[in-house]
């Protein structure tokens, strides 16, 4: 009602017309959504068809569906409210048709005359986007149209006018639809009315004016399949009886109408039935027909609603007279093919198609006989029909035997099926004839036709109601089983064949064939034999035909597996079919070689088929059938294999496979994921695995010896891979091996001489661990396998004494120890750890190996090398390098086992071991090199060129090596290399593994790796434990026995050990760096310890008197470095604590070895350690601390004297002659200092020699003698310093040297600060670089900017004092040695120049 809208704002409109809509949706069809939701039905609910005429082309259909768009009617003047009114006009009378319209209302359904459209107020335009459905109607009709009437509706007029415009939209146009694109892009015309003028609905269309410029947009729809829009069907379909004379032109149109197989198919019906009636009535168009019926199939067969409709109309067929028009045309066209073979080829591709289509043809044959048979029961045509039928058949014989066109007989071959199965199915035909037929065409079949086309019909005669009695298949069934057989045998006698697909494609056709015969002749799914229709006989015939058949096919198909589902298909129906007596009467009668080849080639099947099941692991419930099949069988195989008492050899080749397979089965069997069969599955791995132990123990003892070797490691890894209940039924198996070998090893003891009995006893042993080695890890709860396996061992073996105590208890306690270490390994292995625990665990399976001489010993220290390699641990890889090559032998042996495996990891191709050694030597080399342990790698370069001089004789190898030994001595003595800390590690807790719980070990930190660094590494590396903050030993404490992890790390320097029977270490100290902290087995702990109520605190109150130092010895079980970085700690032990003239005696040697070694460096040409070296002389004369002389007054008083024993008197005296040499050693550096008079600040300089004299004197006052002078002749402390400096003259008298003392300004000091840190920066970055420090020829001052050459005879004169010093100290007298008289007042300048002549030193 538009007048509800004159007096209403947008807003209360908007507000009026709000909707909330809920929607559900409800799956199913109506009447179940209905059942189930009745409460959502308030009432009736109209069900609308899709609009899709596809959807059922069986479902009547006939309907239009117009949608109208917009429309133009700016022509009218004044208000423009337009309405249209719609209905069905018939236009050669103008009648309207009743209830044309439908619509779809709440209520229903309705049907209306007229439809009104929606009312388009003030819209000259109007966009009506309403959608009319027109039912059109069920008998014929020349001419439809949609009339639309426009009407302008006044408001608040209660008189309405007539219509102002009339458009009318073409329907039907002489009795065809109107294709739906004929006028909707251009619209229909609409037409001016007179609306004051009244109208006569029947001659309206008379009365209409010129049209006015507007047009009416639609577009429509047409669903019927009771109207066509193809004009050349109308003739066929509505006016074929009228038309007689030109019937031939009429159907001749209809081959025009390629590509309208929807159309075709949508009136394939009445079509069919014209074209039958037309036949009749017109027997020399018979032919024509026929090929256009046969043309029409071929245009609609590809449609997806073909067989539907096709079904649909000859199964209400009521031409009682078309089968024996079909019959006697497919009849005579296929003979006429025949015998034109060859020579037209549109000829050959006609009766390919008839050929195809024959199953249709057949199908409207056989439902026109039964139409015929119900009018007549008499059958009077049965004779005609069975004629026509066995005409056509052996003309299909005749063709598939002697054509000459393979197409024409492939093709009559592979369709022939389809023309028999509607016969078969309603028995029009002698069912018998039909069987024999068939027989002979198998038997017969051309040898040049592809067996996929001869399994085509098989397939689907097997299918039909042929084999549904066992009269028909008596003589049909061992031919299609002889046939199919033959297939999969002629596949495995061509080895070409095994790639072929084609012949995969055959196997799979011939498996699929016999599946169906045991699917129709004994279905699976039965539980009584009531619905089976085989018998027993054919049971047996089938498997006795196909069962090795089938088992040899799936043999080598094995590597196929896509191809092997239907064979294994196959398979598990013969097996579940098969039953004991049949099993036994099948073997029985085969010849013996066959019987066992038979049972040998079973059981190999079941083997692969268990390790390699062709079923997913979804298919539990297929997974579950086969392991109980194979079960069954191999219970069948057992017996008879038991109670067989001929032919032995092939009684111990089915031992082996059947132990093979039950070794499978129990390894491969497992549960499925949702544990339907978890039980039944345990229940038959059980009974596998008891099987097994009995068929062992029916053995001797030498059948027993001669089966271990195959089935030993497939029965420990049994043992080691399945849970206790299995486990307990395989354990007394291996135990009872262990029997074997040492009772059959006991009884050649005499035979065998005693160094060779340990050899020969060890051999299971070795092959025992190796097994357990690479099988261990698969164990799901292997602590207690351990457990297990041993006890087992332990009471088998115990019940022989003697047995046991000669050889019995060793071998289980080894066995014991491996799979303790194996467990702690593999632990390591999946728990991700850090990699200092899988490497130790790995050395402890090393030093087990090695103990044992086991082949594994070397694949361990691989491993272990791989580890160290990718950690960057060169020197630790090279050790374990050295090792491997230990095994080796420099002769010309082949390489064997575990050398191979040596080769095969270093990726070479070396043959000989001769070859592969020199390899490592050089990789060992290379490693030490890189690691700068150029020690070690000379070790190795030289053992390499003695054996190039003496066993090789290959001197250019020896020259080669020779240089590089020397480039490695070069290296040594001019570059400085940086060391690396010791740390002892404490495992506390039972939080560690039992390897690390409680124990302590050495650790070799990476170079220059502090205290801080190392502590967080151990701490991430070993995540969750607490560091011990105290240095305490907490080997006593409560910690051990807790269950959390604790972590404790100290500090620890090496003790030098090696001297190599030096009688002095070589006084260049890079030299000696590596006797100094490598090859170290000895470690010590020192702790400052403060007490105040000694007697050596009664002399004086200080430091040096009241410092104590404790030290503690740690021993380990290598020196380091080796294979590890690090070392277990096996012996500790403390010693008396240090008092403090031990003390001091202590950390004065530690100082002058210090200086000294300092000013070596820097007198052998590493200049750039002079700052260093400042730093330290400035450090002892500025504030007396590590080595000063204030501390120490108290040691040498007279009250001293009185208190001191002899021993320590003694050491007071060392203490004094230290001192003299310190004062002695700081000369000499200081000396040292001014030989580089460009390197060094000179004020820096001349402030230290200006407090040397000082510092000596008091020195000389404190130790009660002079100091000695081991400077050259002429050098006076006067000498020390250096020209153009300007030395503050500080008095020297009561004052203490502090910082005050050295008058150098702050920038100064600067320059010192940054000179010395960038000093450390870059000595540290080229030793890691491996970059010797050479000794320059210029070096750049970096405070005064110019060039300092090195002054050479420094370097002599630093060896000649290290001679003095040393010539001294033996003499226990700190006496001043003999030397030329100095000199005084002599220059820095003088000096130098003096330095060069080679006799100052002579």
């Amino acid at each position: 009602d538009s007048s509800r809208y004159t007096t209403t704002k947008k807003s209360e409109v908007d507000a009026k017309l709000a909707i909330s809509i809920t929607a559900q949706a409800f799956m199913g069809s109506i009447e179940k959504i209905r059942e189930k939701h009745s409460d959502s039905f308030i009432s009736s609910i109209p069900v609308i068809k899709r609009v899709n005429f596809k959807s059922d082309y069986c479902d009547i259909r006939n309907e239009v569906y117009i949608n109208l768009s917009s429309a133009d009617f700016h022509w009218i003047k004044g208000q423009k409210n337009i309405e249209g009114r719609i209905s069905v006009v018939e236009p050669d009378s103008g009648s309207i048709l009743q209830d044309s319209i439908e619509v779809t209302t709440p209520d229903g359904v309705i049907r209306k005359k007229t439809y009104h459209t929606r009312v388009f107020m003030n819209d000259e335009r109007p966009r009506f986007n309403e959608t009319i459905k027109v039912r059109l109607p069920d008998t014929t009709c020349r001419s439809l149209n949609l009339r639309i009437l426009f009407y302008n509706k006044k408001i608040g007029s209660k008189s309405e006018k007539g219509p102002i415009a009339l458009a009318s939209i073409p329907i039907l146009q002489d009795y065809r639809l109107t294709t739906t694109s004929e006028h909707e892009e251009e619209g229909v015309p609409v037409f001016k009315l007179d609306s004051g003028k009244i109208y006569d609905e029947a001659t309206l269309h008379k009365e209409i004016q010129k049209a006015s410029n507007s047009r009416l947009f639609y577009r429509m729809l047409v669903l019927s399949n009771m109207h066509t829009k193809e004009a050349r069907l109308l003739p066929i379909l509505f006016q074929w009886k009228e038309c007689q004379n030109d019937l031939k032109t009429c159907l001749e149109d209809v081959y025009n109408l390629n590509g309208q197989a929807e159309e075709l198919l949508k009136f394939l019906p009445p079509i069919f039935d014209a074209l039958i009636e037309m036949a009749e009535l017109n027997p020399n168009l018979r032919e024509l027909i026929f090929d256009l019926i046969i043309w029409m199939l071929r245009q609609c067969e590809r449609q997806f609603e073909f067989k539907k409709v096709f079904e649909e109309y000859v199964s209400n067929i009521y031409h009682i007279n078309a089968f024996s028009y079909l019959l006697s045309n497919l009849f005579k066209s296929l003979k006429q093919a025949f015998e034109s073979e060859g020579q037209a080829q549109e000829e050959n591709s006609r009766v390919l198609v008839l050929l195809r289509l024959a199953g249709y043809l057949s199908k409207m044959i056989v439902f026109s006989k039964e139409a015929f048979d119900r009018l007549y029961p008499e059958k009077q045509k049965d004779e005609e029909f069975n004629e026509l039928v066995t005409s056509i058949l052996n003309l299909m014989f005749d063709i598939i035997q002697t054509g000459r066109n393979i197409f024409i007989k492939t093709a009559t071959l592979r369709y022939l099926p389809s023309f028999i199965a509607p016969i078969i199915e309603h028995s029009m035909y002698d069912l018998v004839t039909l069987a024999r037929f068939f027989t002979n065409l198998l038997h017969g079949l051309p040898e040049d036709i592809k067996v996929t086309y001869k399994f085509t019909p098989i397939k689907e005669i097997v299918n039909t109601d042929l084999f549904a009695s066992q009269d028909y298949r008596q003589e049909l069934l061992p031919k299609v089983l002889d046939l199919t057989c033959q297939e999969l045998e002629l596949y495995m006698e061509l080895p070409e064949t095994k790639t072929n697909a084609e012949y995969m494609v055959n196997i799979e056709l011939g498996a699929q064939i016999l599946t169906d015969i045991l699917e129709r002749l004994f279905p699976f799914n039965s539980k009584t034999v009531y619905f089976q229709c085989g018998t027993y006989e054919e049971l047996k015939l089938i498997i006795n035909r196909c069962l090795r058949s089938v088992n040899q096919a799936i043999g080598v198909l094995m590597h196929e597996p896509s191809h092997i589902r239907s064979l294994f298909a196959l398979l598990l129906a013969l097996m579940d079919k098969c039953s004991a007596p049949i099993f036994s009467e099948y073997i029985a009668k085969g010849e013996p070689n066959d019987k066992f080849d038979f049972l040998i080639e079973t059981l190999h099947m079941f083997t692969e088929l268990l390790e390699k099941n062709p079923l997913s692991g979804e298919w539990y419930q297929m997974r579950f059938i086969f392991y109980r099949l194979v079960n069954k069988h191999i219970r069948f195989i057992m017996a008879i294999t038991t109670t067989s008492a001929e032919e032995s050899m092939y009684v111990e080749e089915i031992l082996n496979e059947l132990f093979d397979t039950l070794v499978a089965f129990v390894n491969n069997v497992t549960t499925d994921r949702m544990g339907i069969y978890s039980e039944a599955t345990g229940e038959l791995r059980n009974s596998s695995a008891a099987s097994l132990r009995s068929l062992w123990f029916m053995h001797n003892q030498h059948e027993k010896a001669k089966l271990m070797p195959r089935i030993f490691p497939k029965v420990l890894l049994l043992a080691v891979r399945n849970n206790n209940n299995v486990r307990r039924k395989i354990l007394p198996i291996l135990a009872d091996m262990v029997l074997v070998e040492f009772y059959l090893k006991q009884e050649q003891r005499l035979s065998v001489p005693v160094a060779l009995r340990e050899i020969k006893n060890s051999k299971f042993l070795d092959d025992f661990i190796f097994e357990l080695d690479a099988i261990l890890s698969q164990c799901p709860d292997s602590t207690t396998f351990r457990r297990q396996l041993c006890d087992e061992l332990k009471n088998r073996c115990q019940s022989d004494s003697q047995l046991y105590t000669n050889g019995c208890e060793a071998f289980i306690n080894k066995i014991d120890k491996v799979l303790s270490l194996l467990i702690d390994y593999n632990q390591v292995q999946t728990s991700f750890e850090c990699h200092e625990n899988k490497m130790l665990c790995i050395v402890r399976l090393i030093e087990f190996y090695a103990s044992i001489k086991h082949r594994l010993y070397l694949t361990y220290l691989l491993k272990l090398y791989e580890i160290h390699i990718q950690l960057g641990n060169r020197i630790e890889a090279a050790h374990v390098l050295k090792r491997i090559a230990e095994s080796l032998k420099w002769d010309e042996e082949q390489l064997t086992g575990s050398h191979q495996e040596i080769r095969d990891h270093l990726k070479c191709e070396y043959k000989t071991q001769r070859e592969l050694k020199v390899k490592i030597y050089l990789d060992i080399a290379s490693l030490f090199d890189d690691g700068e342990h150029w020690e070690l790698a000379i070790e190795i370069l030289e053992e390499l060129s003695q054996i190039y001089k003496k066993v090789f004789l290959d001197y250019n190898k020896l020259s080669e090596t020779i240089r590089r030994i020397a480039e490695l001595y070069d290296k040594i003595t001019k570059t400085i290399r940086m060391e690396s800390y010791y740390f002892l590690v404490a495992f506390y807790g039972g939080g560690f593994p039992d390897y690390l719980s409680n124990k302590k070990f050495v650790f070799r930190g990476e170079k220059l790796e502090m205290f801080q660094n190392f502590k967080e590494r151990m701490l991430n590396n070993y995540c969750g434990a607490k560091f011990i903050e105290t240095v305490e030993d907490c080997s006593n404490t409560e910690l051990v026995n807790s269950n959390e992890k604790f972590i404790q790390i100290i500090p620890i320097t090496p003790q030098q050990s090696l001297t190599d029977g030096l009688t002095n270490l070589p006084s260049n100290p890079l030299t000696h760096w590596y006797r100094k902290f490598h090859r170290v087995s000895c470690f010590e702990q020192f702790r400052k310890n403060i007490r105040n109520d000694t007697k050596w605190t009664s002399l004086e109150s200080n430091e040096a008197t009241k410092l104590w130092i404790t030290r503690r010895i740690f021993e380990i079980n290598q020196q380091l470095p080796d294979i590890l970085n690090f070392a277990k700690v096996v012996k500790e032990y403390g010693t008396e604590p240090m008092h403090p003239v031990e003390v001091a005696v202590h950390e004065m040697q530690k100082t002058n070895n210090s200086l000294l070694e300092s000013a070596q460096m820097v007198s052998a040409g590493l200049t750039e350690l002079m700052i260093s070296l400042g730093g330290k002389i400035r450090g002892i004369l500025q504030a007396d601390v590590g080595g000063g002389i204030r501390n120490y007054e108290a040691f040498f008083s007279k009250k001293a004297t009185s208190i001191c024993n002899e021993s320590e008197s003694n050491l007071v005296e060392k203490l004094r002659m230290l001192l003299s040499e310190h004062v002695s050693t700081v000369e000499f550096a200081l000396f040292v200092h001014a030989s580089q008079p460009t390197l060094i600040n000179e004020n820096f300089h001349n402030t230290l020699v200006n407090f040397f004299e000082n510092y000596r004197k008091r020195t000389e006052t404190v130790c009660g003698c002079e100091t000695v002078s081991f400077l050259p002749e002429g050098i006076s402390q006067t000498s020390l310093y250096l020209e153009n400096a300007e030395i503050q003259q500080t008095p020297l008298t009561n004052r203490t040297v502090s910082n005050a003392s050295f008058e150098m300004d702050g920038k100064e000091n600067s320059i010192f600060r940054n000179a010395a840190g960038t000093l450390i920066r870059t000595t540290i970055s080229r030793s890691k670089q491996g970059t010797p420090i050479k000794k320059p020829t210029h070096e750049r001052n970096d405070f005064t900017n110019e060039s300092a050459p090195i002054q050479p005879n420094i370097r002599k004169f630093s060896e000649h004092f290290a001679l003095l010093r040393d010539s001294a100290r033996n003499s226990n007298v700190p006496s001043k040695p003999q030397l030329p008289p100095r000199k005084t007042a002599i220059h820095s300048k003088e000096l130098i120049q003096r330095e060069n002549n080679e006799e100052l030193f002579e």
